[in-house]
């Protein structure tokens, strides 16, 4: 998946909404019915490279998707859903995931990944 379509993808998640007001493609308009705030698309959320951006992001997942994304970010996903023990490396490697790892889960976890 591109950076942009991952962006987007997570932007529209999160509640932000493509509208064109004015027609202006390429760069069309950004809304957010909740801050009702109006941006194009370099002003979106930059999730890929924010950690507080995607902090915002996971706020949406439930706890099992919370759950599922951790299990991604670890590379560990147990089909049998028993409650894994994550090693010392894997809870270090959940701990430090950049925030373009954990988009990339993010994306995973809501089935919203394309290759």
């Amino acid at each position: 998946m591109k950076p942009e379509q991952q962006r987007i993808a997570i932007a529209e998640v999160c509640g932000w909404k493509l509208c064109t007001p004015n027609r202006s493609w390429p760069n069309p308009y950004w809304t957010n019915p909740i801050t009702k705030e109006l941006s194009v698309f370099e002003q979106l959320p930059n999730y890929l490279n924010d950690l507080n951006a995607m902090h915002e992001a996971e706020k949406v997942l439930t706890d099992e998707q919370r759950w599922q994304q951790a299990c991604f970010i670890v590379d560990y996903h147990q089909a049998s859903g028993a409650f894994p023990l994550f090693s010392r490396s894997e809870v270090i490697a959940l701990a430090s995931a950049a925030a373009a790892q954990r988009a990339e889960a993010f994306l995973r976890t809501l089935n919203l990944w394309t290759e």
